[in-house]
């Protein structure tokens, strides 16, 4: 069983949040493509699932753009887009 990763905001600021995942396995020599690692990203507020992303099946990239946090308002926008930019 795998364990999930983390994070938590406990006070939005103004701004916009990104949060992108990064395929470290693709620069220490491993094949894994992004596109078939079958991931998974859910945002909860609170006890709540409010998003649920899942990776795109085609495209490549290190990089995983999943969404943009609206710091004020605490909206969602999702991205989920690879590219080789972080």
């Amino acid at each position: 069983m795998e364990v999930p990763e983390t994070f938590t905001i406990s006070e939005r600021q103004d701004g916009t949040y990104t949060y992108a995942v990064f395929n470290f396995s693709s620069t220490e020599g491993g094949t894994t493509l992004l596109s078939q690692s079958s991931a998974v990203v859910r945002v909860y507020r609170g006890d709540q699932e409010i998003n649920m992303f899942t990776v795109p099946a085609s495209g490549n990239g290190t990089w995983w753009h999943v969404f943009a946090l609206a710091g004020a308002t605490g909206n969602v926008t999702p991205v989920n887009t690879l590219s080789d930019n972080a």
